[in-house]
């Protein structure tokens, strides 16, 4: 509307239609029509898409996009429907420190106390997740045993958490 001799809009050029003003102006008519004015307003439009397009996009973060496809590889080739996979990243100082994979694995009361069960089942899944990884910035993998009794109906929770660099883990 700003380049166009009779100020109108896309709206009005497509539409046939001609703005009226409350005051008579004398335009020109309808052939002297030229798409120069259009294409000049196609051109600003992408260049501000282009300078500010990026404070716009609402999209998922390419690193969080896949953590649902990795949950349900997990889960699938170890067998246990009782995994739960998440991105986690920790940061310093305002400064991301790590970004990591942090798989919660439920088990009984009992199992949490027995050292050579959590430890099979640590040997078991760091390799597994490191293989089907595919995020590139993932530099940790945290697996965290969780596990819950009642005493009557007070809860008792147990919590430890395993966590180990990628670097670190063999295959």
């Amino acid at each position: 509307m700003i380049l166009h001799p009779q100020k109108r809009g896309l709206h009005d050029i497509l539409t046939k239609s001609v703005v009226v003003t409350s005051r008579y102006e004398d335009f020109e008519p309808l052939e002297s029509f030229s798409f120069k004015p259009i294409m000049a307003g196609v051109v600003g439009l992408l260049l501000l898409v282009l300078c500010f397009g990026s404070l716009f996009n609402t999209s998922k973060k390419q690193d969080f996009s896949d953590i649902q496809i990795l949950n349900d590889k997990i889960q699938k080739i170890s067998n246990m429907s009782n995994i739960n996979t998440n991105y986690r990243t920790f940061s310093f100082n305002g400064q991301q420190t790590s970004f990591a994979i942090e798989v919660n694995v439920i088990i009984s009361y009992d199992e949490f106390d027995d050292k050579s069960f959590t430890d099979n089942l640590l040997n078991k899944l760091y390799p597994l997740v490191k293989a089907v990884n595919n995020n590139p910035k993932v530099d940790t993998i945290a697996i965290v045993f969780h596990s819950e009794r009642y005493l009557g109906a007070l809860p008792i929770n147990k919590t430890s958490r395993f966590p180990k660099k990628i670097s670190e883990i063999n295959l």
